[in-house]
């Protein structure tokens, strides 16, 4: 399964497709640093709350871990 995470870069949200499967997400600082861990909302992520910058976007799925860069501005 191919997942695609749009727009980069975002504001306020990440739009991550397709959702099925997906089970856990989390957000991370370049230096690793946990900083959010959610399940979707739709397919919307609320990103708002973090500082402009680049962030690594961890999706869970049953079977493979993706992991994407994205920036916040």
């Amino acid at each position: 399964m191919q997942i695609s995470v749009f727009p980069n870069p975002a504001t306020d949200y990440l739009k991550i497709s397709p959702v099925d499967g997906v089970g856990s997400v989390k957000i991370y600082s370049l230096d690793g640093q946990e900083l959010m861990s959610t399940v979707l909302n739709n397919n919307q992520l609320d990103i708002s709350s973090l500082r402009n910058g680049i962030y690594i976007v961890q999706i869970e799925t049953g079977e493979q871990v993706y992991r994407q860069k994205f920036i916040k501005q």
